[in-house]
Formats: structure tokens, C-alpha cells, sequence
């Protein structure tokens, strides 16, 4: 949350006593490093939990530190595919729920604008192909 690492050797459940994930494994001893996006914005933590106290976190704390990049960068990606999927998911509902009907025709090659208004739809006409449209054209 404070964008830094942090670790306590001991007693982590009496500093921390509503967390429920502490008191369920039992958990004496923890280290964390934050995970952040390529804008030093946190998206999350790498933390390691030990069921017994702990002299020295340098080590521990080294080996999550040499981890996070790589983390941070695969839970990054995640997120974006996430919304992207997300997205997609809210556009195919407009098009498909939608009452109207809505197609989109692709072409092989573009249409050159600098053809007479005649030209290009009769390019239209000859190569356009329907690629896809929703429920309200198909019944149409």
C-alpha cells in the first residue's frame, strides 16, 4: 500500500488481528513487496507467510524483491486482458440486445475515396461482404 517492502519477524497476527487469512494458516511471520504497474501504481503484493518466527527477513525480502518485476508485469498483462475481455463482453451485449439492427460489412481492399460517389458503391457492392451483424438484422 506505502509502495515499499515491508516485514515483521513475529507476533504478524497481533499487529494484524482482523485478518482472517493470518489467523487461518496460523501465520507467526510474514514478508511483503508491493507490485506495481509500468506507472509505479500498486496492483498488488507478493508476501510470503511463515508459521514460525523469524530471525532475518534480508534474504526472504531479496528473493520476493528478485520476483516482483516479472509478477508485477504477468499480474499487469492480467488485469488488461481482463478488461479487454470485459469490454468485449459489454460491447457483444449492445450489439446482440440491441432492438435495432446493426451489421458490419468488411471489405478485401479498402475503397479508394477518390472514386466518383458511383464508383464506390458499385465497389461496395461487388466486394463488400456481411461479417457480422446482430439478432434484430438476422430476423429482418
Amino acid at each position: 500500500m506505502h509502495g515499499k517492502s515491508v516485514s515483521w519477524r513475529s507476533a504478524v497476527q497481533l499487529r494484524f488481528p482482523t485478518d482472517t487469512l493470518l489467523k487461518s494458516v496460523r501465520a507467526q511471520a510474514c514478508v511483503g513487496v508491493p507490485l506495481t504497474d509500468d506507472n509505479a501504481r500498486p496492483i498488488g503484493v507478493l508476501m510470503a507467510l511463515f508459521l514460525q518466527p523469524v530471525n532475518s527477513m534480508r534474504e526472504r525480502r531479496a528473493l520476493l524483491e528478485a520476483f516482483a518485476k516479472r509478477a508485477s508485469s504477468e499480474l499487469a498483462r492480467k488485469l488488461e486482458d481482463d478488461k479487454i475481455r470485459e469490454s468485449e463482453q459489454r460491447y457483444r451485449a449492445f450489439i446482440s440486445k440491441n432492438a435495432d439492427a446493426m451489421w458490419r460489412i468488411e471489405f478485401p481492399s479498402p475503397i479508394p475515396v477518390d472514386l466518383t460517389e458511383t464508383e464506390q458503391l458499385d465497389l461496395i457492392y461487388k466486394t463488400g461482404y456481411l461479417a457480422e451483424c446482430n439478432d434484430a438484422l438476422a430476423r429482418l
